[in-house]
């Protein structure tokens, strides 16, 4: 063989294996890294605990992660107005990455009324407002045809001649509107079940799903960039 041609060859050969060994290098580093940030975490049977205390003066107060042996985590937060609360939900590690994984509920459910007529004809109609639990809501205020209105009292009960209801409202006292079509004519007693909009607990806006695993900490993963300022410390 020619050296020219041999020369060749060899540059190949050193090429190749070039190649291969930073692959494994490549690899290696990967399995290393992951191996790492799973050491971090795995205290006491893969159990660890970050905290971050800041209270009184940042949102929230205080901050707790809790990662127990089954991938579930405990999300502790406290804040002013809404004291301590537990959020659970499950983890799982990619690489260097703690990913936490909530069934977090929808910011807003919307209410709605419910009307049950009574049987028996009668020439005043009593309409009691009352909520889920049958409790009276007083305070309320209730339009009839958008033109009578009416304050609930604390009996509840509010009196009204018979008539053809095309619809109702209610506003509560903190301007909460409900409205119901009812479209016929009403001379039975009516008990109008409200059931308020129900709004998400605001801590499920402060939970961060996405940690960087840093050695001792746990680094906040916001909109794809790691905030080194934002960040819990191994407790245990």
């Amino acid at each position: 063989m020619p050296l020219e041609l041999m020369e060749k060859h060899m540059m190949v050969k050193i090429k190749i294996f070039s190649l291969i060994f930073l692959s494994l290098l490549i690899s290696c580093c990967s399995v290393k890294k992951q191996i790492q940030a799973q050491e971090d975490i795995q205290i006491d049977n893969i159990l660890g605990k970050y905290i971050k205390d800041d209270s009184p003066y940042k949102t929230p107060n205080s901050e707790e992660i809790i990662l127990l042996p089954n991938n579930v985590v405990s999300y502790n937060l406290e804040v002013e107005f809404y004291g301590k609360q537990s959020f659970k939900g499950i983890w799982s590690l990619k690489k260097d990455t703690l990913n936490l994984s909530f069934n977090i509920p929808p910011e807003k459910i919307d209410g709605k009324i419910d009307v049950l007529y009574g049987e028996r004809v009668t020439d005043t109609i009593n309409l009691t407002l009352v909520d889920k639990e049958n409790d009276f809501l007083v305070g309320d205020s209730l339009f009839i045809n958008s033109k009578e209105k009416y304050i609930v009292q604390f009996s509840g009960e509010i009196k009204t001649k018979p008539q053809f209801i095309d619809k109702i409202k209610i506003v509560t006292p903190t301007s909460e509107i409900y409205d119901k079509k009812i479209d016929k004519y009403v001379n039975t007693n009516m008990k109008i079940v409200l059931t308020p909009n129900k709004y998400r607990n605001a801590l499920y806006d402060l939970i961060k799903t996405k940690w960087l695993v840093q050695g001792h900490k746990l680094v906040a993963i916001n909109n794809h960039k790691v905030d080194q300022k934002y960040f819990l410390i191994k407790s245990k």
